[in-house]
């Protein structure tokens, strides 16, 4: 059945026409066998996908008043992927001179604006969803298969719908007309695909989320790609002031814990202690009588106990500025040893972190370098830098603003940070979250720079009166 629709529809495109082909409602009866064909295995699909078989969507596409010159069928989850135009699917799509078709591993290529009306999504944009999925499936293609990271749609070269789906491609089957498999082995090769894209699936809260915090895409994956090892359940984000260290990190947090755990945050300073963070001896209070009381840590981390299949997370703000050998005690060793226990030195009570509890630490290096941390410390937590210059926010004050304030009404703020962060070492930038908010104006901008960048410089530049002048709010370039 799919093998003969494919074969029958490849030999029709040569003959395409965009109106008034007499051929099209074959063509469309064709492309309903191919729909009823995937609705046949729907079960087994499902089940490649991890999901319930209601979530399962499959449809085609023949044009709408006009005849498509490149037709599709296609398949996905509906919650990641509930129409052509948004995240990844599997489509048949059927070059537009018939010389084959392809199951191909594709991305939504088009922008729906506020009135419905569709635009092409710029293929820069496409590219990088492309690029960031063969990321995540790299290592679990099978080299047997021959998959194709190249496909070829624009025969005539009449759409431009095909350039978009060409550059949309991740990997795809690619069956030449003359020569399609049988019905089985397009089984078998819609099954593997659908596997695949179970991959993807994965990580799209993760990347849903890298897009709500403009970050770079894939920065938050590989963080967590290195906290899903159990032995290494800890992080660190540094940079200058300003960045978003810490907002990222509760953000992350929420999603990581988000099927059912817990997130807190500590702030660490320096008059935190051991007994604030692990365990401490206080007085009860109606009796006077001495206990032993659990801190932030070792409350969480009981929780976490209880509940072993969610994921918990300790965001520690500005965690430098606490003395860390003493906060953390003899937990050093089972920061790196989860395995194992310790004895605890008030209540000398064995206890151990849990593989599911996460810690996430924020340092902002205009207070100290990373170098204050000792080498066992840095041995057991990954350093993450949040620096102007790369990756995750290089550019993310420019993605803000083009997304919120499209007309380019506040671009000079871009400008002006620029002219500063010049002056300035780069651990001690002005980072850009200053101004990435919803009630951004003019008034909003000048009392930001008066009241929370100009304190920060005249500490910076102390005794230098002549440079904190010429970066003062009244003697900046204003827009005219």
């Amino acid at each position: 059945m799919m093998q003969e629709a494919l074969e029958q529809i490849l030999e029709m495109q040569p003959n395409y026409v965009a109106k008034g082909w007499d051929q099209r409602p074959k063509r469309r009866e064709l492309l309903t066998d191919t729909k009823e064909w995937i609705e046949s295995i729907s079960q087994e699909l499902s089940e490649r996908l991890s999901i319930n078989n209601k979530l399962l969507t499959y449809k085609f596409s023949d044009g709408q008043s006009n005849a498509a010159e490149i037709p599709w069928t296609r398949f996905a989850n509906k919650e990641y992927s509930p129409k052509s135009t948004s995240g990844w699917y599997c489509v048949y799509l059927f070059a537009s001179d018939g010389s084959a078709v392809y199951l191909s591993l594709n991305c939504g290529t088009q922008l729906i604006d506020g009135d419905h009306s569709q635009t092409r999504r710029p293929e820069e944009d496409i590219k990088k969803d492309t690029l960031l999925a063969f990321s995540l499936i790299d290592d679990l293609i099978d080299p047997t298969r021959k998959l194709k990271t190249e496909i070829h749609l624009e025969g005539k070269g009449k759409h431009k719908k095909g350039e978009s789906y060409e550059a949309a491609n991740v990997i795809a089957f690619e069956y030449k007309r003359g020569n399609i498999p049988s019905d089985p082995e397009l089984k078998e090769d819609a099954l593997y695909l659908a596997e695949i894209l179970k991959e993807i699936y994965k990580w799209v809260p993760i990347i849903d989320l890298e897009r709500e915090l403009f970050l770079d895409p894939g920065s938050l994956i590989e963080v967590k790609r290195q906290l899903d090892d159990p032995k290494r359940r800890q992080a660190i984000f540094y940079g200058p002031p300003g960045t978003g260290k810490t907002y990222v990190a509760r953000k992350l947090g929420e999603e990581l814990a988000s099927a059912g755990g817990r997130v807190e945050l500590v702030q660490f300073h320096p008059s935190y202690s051991y007994e604030d963070f692990v365990e401490g001896i206080r007085p009860k209070q109606d009796t006077g009588v001495f206990d032993v009381v659990p801190g932030r840590l070792k409350n969480l981390a009981e929780d976490a106990k209880d509940n072993p299949d969610e994921e918990f997370v300790l965001v520690i703000d500005e965690i430098n500025r606490a003395n860390l050998s003493k906060v953390f005690g003899e937990l050093f060793y089972l920061l790196e040893y989860r395995d194992d226990e310790v004895i605890l030195q008030y209540s000398q009570t064995p206890f151990h972190l849990p593989k599911n509890l996460i810690i996430i630490g924020t340092m902002n290096t205009a207070d100290r370098s990373i170098a204050v941390f000792d080498t066992a410390l840095r041995r057991r937590f990954n350093f993450y830098p949040f620096f102007l210059d790369k990756p995750p926010i290089e550019g993310i004050l420019e993605r803000y603003l083009a997304k919120n304030y499209p007309g380019g009404e506040f671009d000079y703020v871009k400008a002006w940070l620029t002219q500063v962060n010049a002056k300035l070492e780069r651990n001690n930038a002005i980072g850009p979250s200053y101004f990435m908010r919803n009630d951004l104006d003019q008034r909003q901008i000048e009392r930001t720079w008066k009241y929370s960048i100009e304190p920060y410089l005249e500490d910076y530049f102390f005794n230098n009166e002549k440079e904190i002048e010429t970066l003062r709010y009244e003697n900046l370039q204003q827009p005219s």
